[in-house]
């Protein structure tokens, strides 16, 4: 994905394996084509064709892609694991103070939308 938002215009396969072949390790041809149509299935991604071959362009923002990612690992370990996932993240926000400041401002947020909302 970040291959595709840091483009200026619609990439191929080919150029998206020559900006990821800079990292180790470097993934194949077919790798990097079928994660493509798996995002574009996911609709993460548009596909468009020119000629024989095909184009790419990412279909949602960098914010709204992590958002979604984010939401779905944390979902399904809150899921699964709902009093050790809440535990740790309190653990870890509330070893700053200004992360116990968001946290608690978020808290209030939603406890404010949820009255308003009856």
């Amino acid at each position: 994905m970040e291959a595709l938002w840091n483009a200026t215009s619609a990439v191929s396969v080919a150029d998206v394996l020559a900006v990821l072949s800079k990292r180790k390790p470097v993934l194949s041809y077919s790798t990097v084509k079928a994660v493509l149509s798996n995002l574009t299935l996911k609709g993460h991604v548009k596909k468009r064709s020119i000629g024989r071959s095909n184009v790419f362009t990412p279909a949602t923002t960098r914010a709204a892609f992590q958002k979604h990612l984010v939401s779905q690992v944390i979902d399904s370990l809150i899921h699964s694991y709902r009093e050790p996932v809440l535990a740790h993240l309190v653990d870890e926000l509330t070893s700053d103070d200004s992360m116990l400041d968001d946290l608690e401002r978020l808290i209030a947020e939603k406890r404010l939308a949820k009255e308003r909302g009856r």
